[in-house]
């Protein structure tokens, strides 16, 4: 349905400038949600950009996602794996406080992941190009989407035709859409976002070489935030908290992680282990595992030559790591990770920031001991999660190993040490175990399977393991996952 409403009507639009030429746009339509998640990674250079996006919904809905044609990338599984390993990256991990050995005693404290369980990847039921605003309009409303004509117009206005539509339906449980590329433009600015019909909640995942932070609106960490650590889960409400936050302030962003250099080397969280490099968990996510092996082999030689050539870091099926690379000129990048409100009509300006490096590490304010004397967790007598592994999928006894396919690398347990991976190995430091959930809201108890992880399988060889992760394109495996299936 085409509705008009009085006013000026330009709808809920976030529009992200830097200085540079007109931005790519994408208008997110859903029938009946009332909220949308987007997370956007966004790679800014001295002169280009590349996007990548997908947007979240609680339940039952279908989504259109409208771009010019000519500013989209055909949809890979390859794309979903590199948003989810920026994503895993940078969110969140909660520990406990420090009265939990008090209120919990004799259960093994573990991290909080505050992505988990993951959202399912919802993948698009059909694409269609339309030639002019007329057939976008007809389209839409034939999807029975409810959309504001003149806010439509204002999108046309900048988004010239022909257009893509990419049609979603989103189960009872909700989900996200798979990951939507946006063409390497010569515009430093990410996408303006234009919703419609519903508000929503931004996630920024900003690379560039230095911090980015915005210029307008407050900014607060989230040592701000109050946030429940229960005992008896391993789990958190750090969702929650984070959307009260964005409710409370609605024109402020909450900075949630700063981090140098993420591509190839372990972020060490401070006596909690250390998180994947970027490029082994995409790698491993987007491809079988002889082809993972061979490419992370790959990226690694050209890693130590210092190659500059970006068909090195390429491989069949797995190019998004090379496209940032070259964005960026192959300079080490910053990831800055931001969420905040998709609320009222504005723009959000970004710059460079000289910041201090935050790891994606919160210490919980409370903790709710509510049956931790009793029961097991995971098998573990102790409440802990299975072999030693924290909730987050990082060891818990600090790093005082070299972490897998490190060759002995010195690893820091300092915050905020970043250590370099020399080898293109699997990594077998396990993975946080998830339950079967909604894939929204905070983190549900972890299953009591300890072959559950929250992302690929942590051996690269074929596996019954069950993932609420991707399941990789082409992979030989019997991966049970919550998470997408192959392309």
């Amino acid at each position: 349905m085409l509705r008009r409403r009085a006013g000026i009507g330009l709808g809920l639009l976030l529009s992200i400038a830097f200085s540079g030429t007109a931005n790519a746009q994408v208008m997110i339509a859903s029938k009946t949600a009332l909220k949308v998640e987007v997370e956007l990674g966004h790679v800014l250079g001295a002169a280009s950009s590349a996007s990548w996006l997908s947007a979240r919904v609680p339940s039952a809905d279908r989504i259109a996602i409208v771009t010019p044609d000519s500013a989209t990338l055909p949809s890979s599984a390859a794309s979903d794996a590199w948003l989810r390993a920026l994503d895993f990256a940078s969110r969140v991990r909660v520990a406990p406080p420090a009265d939990f050995a008090l209120a919990c005693q004799g259960r093994a404290p573990a991290l909080a992941d505050s992505g988990l369980p993951e959202p399912a990847r919802i993948v698009a039921n059909s694409s269609n190009l339309v030639g002019s605003d007329l057939e976008l309009r007809r389209a839409l409303e034939q999807g029975e989407l409810d959309v504001n004509v003149d806010e439509l117009a204002a999108f046309e206005a900048v988004a010239l035709a022909p257009y893509r539509i990419s049609w979603f339906e989103a189960p009872s449980t909700g989900g996200a859409t798979s990951t939507l590329a946006l063409t390497q433009s010569e515009s430093t600015q990410p996408p303006t976002i234009w919703l419609e019909k519903c508000s929503g909640v931004l996630t920024m995942l900003g690379l560039s070489e230095h911090a980015l932070a915005p210029t307008a609106g407050s900014v607060s960490d989230t040592s701000t935030l109050r946030v429940l650590y229960r005992g008896l889960q391993g789990s958190s409400d750090y969702r929650a908290a984070v959307a009260e936050d964005t409710l409370t302030i609605p024109d402020g962003w909450l900075r949630e992680a700063v981090e140098p250099v993420p591509w190839f080397g372990f972020v060490a969280l401070a006596g909690w282990g250390v998180i994947d490099p970027v490029s082994t968990r995409y790698v491993q996510n987007a491809l079988n595992a002889s082809a993972a092996d061979a490419c992370l082999a790959q990226i690694q030689n050209a890693r130590l030559a210092n190659s500059t050539r970006a068909v090195d870091y390429e491989c069949t099926g797995a190019s998004d790591l090379s496209r940032a690379l070259q964005v960026l000129d192959f300079h080490d990048p910053v990831l800055s990770r931001y969420s905040g409100a998709l609320r009222s009509a504005g723009a959000l300006a970004l710059a460079d920031a000289e910041l201090a490096s935050a790891a994606p590490l919160l210490v919980a304010t409370d903790v709710d001991a509510s049956g931790c004397a009793v029961g097991t967790v995971n098998g573990s007598p102790s409440g802990g999660p299975p072999n030693g592994e924290s909730a987050g999928g990082v060891p818990l006894e600090g790093v005082s190993e070299s972490p897998s396919g490190s060759s002995g690398s010195d690893v820091s347990v300092d915050t905020n040490t970043y250590v370099e991976a020399s080898g293109g190995g699997d990594s077998d430091e396990g993975c946080g175990t998830s339950s079967p959930g909604t894939g929204q809201g905070d983190e549900e108890p972890p299953a009591s399977s300890s072959d559950s992880c929250s992302g690929d399988s942590s051996d690269g060889q074929d596996s019954s393991d069950s993932c609420s992760g991707d399941s990789s394109d082409g992979q030989d495996s019997s991966d049970s996952c919550s998470g997408d299936s192959s392309d």
